[in-house]
């Protein structure tokens, strides 16, 4: 076994941390601001919502592969963008329950 696992070797793991920085973001900010305030917005938010609530189910699953196939090693990023995307569900899940 290599015990010399870094975080950033692998350009996989990456990747998938980018791709769950930009779905975290992308829900951040629509469940933040209005998206239909502004047209523009609007129609890019209209565009991306489908691919994007793809991603929310995908990545996570390809991030389990991939770190299955890490060994399920914790020094990788795969651990990192499941937590990530763990948490943006739960604020999904939960945010309106309050009002």
């Amino acid at each position: 076994m290599d015990k010399n696992i870094t975080f950033f070797k692998s350009k996989r793991g990456i990747t998938m941390l980018a791709i769950t920085i930009f779905v975290v973001v992308f829900w951040s900010l629509a469940s933040i601001i209005n998206v239909y305030d502004n047209k523009a917005v609007g129609a890019v938010f209209e565009t991306l919502w489908l691919p994007m609530m793809a991603m929310l189910v995908i990545v996570p699953l390809l991030c389990v592969v991939f770190w299955r196939n890490e060994q399920w090693h914790f020094r990788t990023l795969y651990p990192i963008c499941l937590v990530l995307h763990l948490i943006m569900v739960l604020f999904l899940v939960f945010e309106n329950t309050g009002k």
